[in-house]
């Protein structure tokens, strides 16, 4: 049976990373305002948040929270208040900022 371009295991086999599921607070800086998130899964190439609001995000943003300190990232995705972000600093900066709970890269 063929995938569909966008099908969940379309998606997970093109990831680099697994992706741990979390619930933690954080906050998301769209530049002009910072809004409040909830990050529902992080890995070291990026992270899936559900913000407090559906406005638009722009482009670049930063990803705060106690867990991690300040990662920039890029929306990569935006569906009513969820957000997908692919982070621009390195997997390895990322694993380290959030304490080595992140999993090494997939492999085939």
């Amino acid at each position: 049976m063929a995938m569909r371009p966008h099908s969940r295991a379309a998606v997970t086999l093109r990831r680099r990373f697994h992706r741990l599921p979390v619930i933690w607070a954080g906050r998301l800086d769209r530049n002009s305002d910072d809004i409040d998130c909830t990050i529902l899964n992080v890995s070291p190439g990026g992270a899936k948040i559900q913000l407090a609001d559906s406005e638009p995000c722009p482009s670049r943003v930063t990803l705060q929270s106690p867990r991690f300190g300040s990662l920039k990232g890029r929306v990569v995705w935006h569906r009513h208040d969820l957000v997908g972000l692919a982070f621009l600093e390195a997997p390895t900066h990322v694993a380290e900022s959030v304490g080595g709970l992140l999993g090494q890269p997939m492999t085939a």
